[in-house]
């Protein structure tokens, strides 16, 4: 079994773990009962039809939410089971990759019950997704295949969230990790590669092949994506965001932004001019202008290893 990169700890320690199960390990610990379904969340203040910020708290096994942009608290969505990304579509509802229980967790905007559950391919670990705009596809991300000795993952789109995923994979990824779509439908996809610390690839719209996506220059290993409108925005798993043109299956470097006082920005979110960056290893969620970055304007506290954020339109 290769090393594990410290940097990649917390996805690491999920594919180490695929892989001793693919190779004949006890299964004791593994995800309970996928078909166990997430409790009712704690009510925290009255709702509203505004904006609401989502953060996964992957230690507490919890989604906490937030008045956005004012930050004031809302609720918390327990029950899941260390979830880890999440995303939202054009009508405001979000999904919850729920990593450790193999589905994804749809809730409405500001909802305290699952409206929906999808289940992922038998013995995947979802890591993040991303809602098509054009189709209202979700493209969920997993990190490996815990029954096979290569422990390999994919990527799989549930076709209008709904139904059984198709599977898409190609040679220069063996643990999935983030996704975006941009505003035409087009899919990016990074992970970990087999002779790189991260490798990248494009879904676009209408293929139905991944296709390596080169980066100049590459991103120091695979992180959060998002489209902000303009360029990609594609993370290194620390405390910089590469802004690319991407034309084709090639990209190009117009800019970067630097969080300062951050580190093991895992995920983030771009709303506006503002970034959400969750700190994994500080418990932080930290704010930053974007793209300019520089020094946080304000910081969230109190979540357990902090891993994902999207925001939800509201009415």
């Amino acid at each position: 079994m290769q090393s594990v990169p410290k940097k990649f700890t917390h996805a690491w320690l999920w594919y180490a773990a695929s892989l001793l199960v693919g190779c004949g390990a006890s299964t004791a610990g593994l995800p309970p009962n996928p078909m166990q379904a997430p409790s009712t969340s704690q009510n925290v203040l009255p709702l509203n039809g505004g904006d609401l910020l989502y953060l996964t708290s992957y230690a507490e096994s919890a989604v906490r939410t937030y008045d956005w942009p004012i930050l004031e608290r809302r609720q918390t969505l327990k029950g899941l089971t260390h979830e880890e990304g999440l995303c939202a579509d054009t009508k405001g509802n979000v999904f919850v990759a729920n990593t450790n229980a193999h589905n994804i967790v749809e809730y409405a905007h500001g909802g305290t019950k699952p409206i929906a559950t999808l289940n992922d391919l038998i013995g995947y670990f979802p890591n993040s997704c991303s809602i098509d705009p054009i189709s209202g596809d979700l493209a969920v991300t997993n990190l490996a295949y815990y029954r096979s000795g290569s422990g390999t993952g994919n990527v799989v789109i549930f076709r209008h969230a709904a139904g059984h995923p198709e599977p898409y994979k190609i040679a220069t990824i063996y643990a999935y990790y983030m996704c975006g779509y941009d505003d035409r439908g087009n899919l990016i996809v990074d992970g970990f590669g087999y002779h790189a610390p991260g490798a990248f690839a494009i879904l676009p719209h209408g293929a139905h092949h991944l296709q390596t996506l080169t980066l100049d220059p590459e991103p120091g290993g695979p992180g959060g994506i998002q489209w902000d409108g303009k360029y990609w925005a594609i993370g290194d798993t620390y405390s910089k965001i590469y802004r690319f043109d991407v034309t084709g299956s090639k990209g190009t470097k117009v800019g970067v932004t630097t969080l300062q006082e951050s580190s093991t920005v895992f995920d983030f979110f771009i709303s506006g001019d503002r970034v959400v960056a969750p700190e994994h290893e500080t418990g932080k969620v930290q704010i930053f202008p974007y793209p300019a970055g520089g020094a946080p304007v304000h910081t969230i506290r109190g979540l357990n290893l902090p891993f994902g954020a999207t925001i939800s339109r509201g009415n």
